[in-house]
């Protein structure tokens, strides 16, 4: 965001801080020990001004923070300390998150939805599927060798399967191997009257297993079928296809781009998620500034 740091700061913490003394002081109330001096709302100012400025560096970005702006955090703790808490606290990023994204959204029940590998291992280094080498401590969390389609590329990690709204606007996500079938994933994510815009593989057609869950949910889709049935399309779904299918995925490109969701550089599972949630957190973050003229 162009805005100077002293400025990108306050604001990022006060939006943050709103939401935490309404609603994230009750997640973390339970929670053992001396409060500290450091608060919550200042590890997640931290965090997501790191990731809203694009710097992928957690080390070089404490000590930037340390170095230039000790007078807006002068209870800084340590960078391993630091670490520790954002991790711990990635529940109130993305409850955080939610909660800007239910003042943005509207009653418009469509929603695109979409998957994209989360990568957490070259596969050159992982020796075998089973992640017996380099990324032997993913093997626990479910991390699988797949292949996206697409980009005709292989990795080992997980998939983030992503709905959005038609602003594109990140609404749910889930995080599951590299391996799992998309549509497993999208029929959790389903309620009553919710229409999920996506590619061929969520079409009605592509599975009566898919079709069931479909009709069970109440939930509607419009994909673009297989070639046999694309007679048999609505016209109006693909006048809505035409004009909105992309926009997924232009959403997971600034994701990508700006943020550093495939280029992550996470080392353990808690990292990768907490990394995921600012991601997606820091994303909704600026279109809610913007939004509201904040900044």
């Amino acid at each position: 965001m162009d805005v100077p740091y002293d400025m990108l700061f306050t604001v990022v913490y006060v939006v943050v801080d709103e939401w935490y003394q309404r609603e994230g002081w009750a997640l973390v109330r339970s929670r053992p020990g001396v409060k500290p001096r450091f608060s919550d709302s200042e590890v997640v100012t931290v965090e997501l001004v790191r990731i809203l400025e694009g710097q992928p560096k957690e080390r070089r970005w404490y000590r930037t923070v340390a170095g230039n702006w000790r007078t807006l955090f002068p209870q800084l703790p340590e960078r391993s300390v630091l670490h520790k808490r954002t991790k711990s606290l990635y529940r109130l990023v993305d409850r955080c998150r939610c909660w800007l994204r239910d003042r943005l959204v509207d009653g418009d029940p469509r929603r695109l939805i979409d998957g994209t590998p989360v990568p957490v291992c070259d596969v050159s280094r992982v020796g075998r599927p089973d992640g017996s080498s380099a990324g032997r401590q993913w093997v626990e969390q479910g991390a699988a060798l797949g292949r996206c389609v697409a980009r005709g590329w292989w990795f080992y990690g997980f998939k983030l399967v992503l709905t959005a709204t038609l602003e594109m606007l990140p609404d749910q996500a889930v995080l599951v191997p590299a391996t799992a079938d998309e549509r497993e994933v999208a029929a959790a994510l389903l309620s009553p009257g919710i229409v999920l815009i996506g590619d061929r593989n969520f079409s009605r057609y592509a599975s009566p297993t898919w079709c069931d869950i479909l009709d069970q949910a109440d939930a509607t889709v419009i994909a673009p079928p297989p070639r046999r049935h694309a007679a048999t399309q609505d016209p109006a779904e693909r006048a809505v296809l035409r004009h909105v299918r992309n926009r997924i995925e232009t959403l997971i490109g600034l994701l990508k781009g700006e943020h550093g969701l495939e280029d992550h550089g996470a080392r353990s599972w808690w990292g990768l998620v907490s990394r995921v949630a600012g991601v997606l957190a820091a994303f909704t973050l600026a279109r809610y500034c913007v939004h509201f003229h904040l900044v």
